[in-house]
């Protein structure tokens, strides 16, 4: 099973399997998708910013102003950069993601897990 694995827009993955949250390339973010103990897998997406820390329970999608109050806490911050794509590659991967058998079957959806 994948614990966390990000998707990039070129269609490259880098996950736990391949690094360290750190070691992961900055830029180009689709999608992060992680194991969730509440609702089996959690997929964040269409955000500007991909933060991780186990106050969140790994990975977290933000806009600008959670940034800023992710950077402003005490500890190592690692940030990673979303990036648009087509509408049509969009939903494409969001669908791939929800059926990927690498990730705990989703049980629910947060509210903030927009639906397709």
């Amino acid at each position: 099973m994948i614990r966390w694995r990000i998707t990039y827009v070129d269609g490259k993955t880098f996950s736990h399997v391949d690094g360290d949250p750190q070691d992961a390339p900055g830029g180009g973010v689709a999608a992060v998708a992680q194991e969730d103990h509440v609702v089996g897998s959690a997929i964040h997406h269409q955000n500007d910013f991909y933060c991780f820390d186990e106050q969140f329970g790994g990975w977290a999608g933000m806009d600008v102003f959670g940034l800023t109050q992710y950077l402003i806490r005490p500890g190592m911050k690692i940030v990673k950069l979303g990036e648009a794509m087509t509408t049509a590659k969009y939903k494409q991967l969001v669908a791939d993601l929800r059926k990927d058998p690498d990730l705990p079957a989703k049980s629910a959806r947060y509210p903030w897990e927009a639906p397709l």
